[in-house]
Order: C-alpha cells, then structure tokens, then sequence
C-alpha cells in the first residue's frame, strides 16, 4: 500500500491536493508442481480499490514579456496535475523452453 498527505500544487500555496491511499496485490503460482519446471502464473492488481488520486504535482511557470514594454513581464504559476494510474488487472504466464 501506499499513503500520501495532502501536499500544496502551487506556489503560492494556495491550492491543495487532497490525500490518497493506493494497494496493489499479486499473487504467483509455481507451474512446476504441474510438471513445467520454471514456469509459473502471475496475478497482478494496480490500485486495488480504484482510487481516483494525482500522482504527481508540480508548478509551472508560463511567463511572458510584452513587445511594446521590454522592460515589464509577467509571470504566474498554477498546478500541473497527472492523473493517477486506474484500476487494472493483468495476467502473466512465464515459461523456459
């Protein structure tokens, strides 16, 4: 499992992201009880519980300087959020030949 705490997304920390908690299980089989040595069969989760959370955060700064004032520029900041990985499920079967 993993826990993270409400965290600023801005500069000026104005803006919070809220917390969240993602688990992740798998369970592998051994397929050589079966007679094929060296395999086996893997059972994946990814956010086990379908959490729907930012995974990261940062802060970009677009600034800009206007023609006509060479001398004047502007620059602001706001939250760049990446969605977090959804709920998903895989299966994976490992053989030697």
């Amino acid at each position: 499992g993993k826990y993270v705490g409400r965290r600023y997304a801005t500069d000026t920390n104005d803006y919070r992201i809220p917390t969240y908690f993602t688990a992740n299980a798998d369970i592998t089989y051994d397929l050589g009880q079966l007679g094929w040595e060296g395999a086996y069969i893997k059972f994946n989760a990814m956010n086990l519980f379908d959490e729907k959370y930012f995974s990261s955060v940062q802060t970009t700064r677009p600034c800009f300087t206007p023609r006509a004032a060479s001398s004047v520029s502007g620059c602001t900041s706001y939250p760049a959020l990446v969605v977090g990985f959804p709920q998903t499920f895989d299966v994976t079967l490992r053989t030697v030949f």
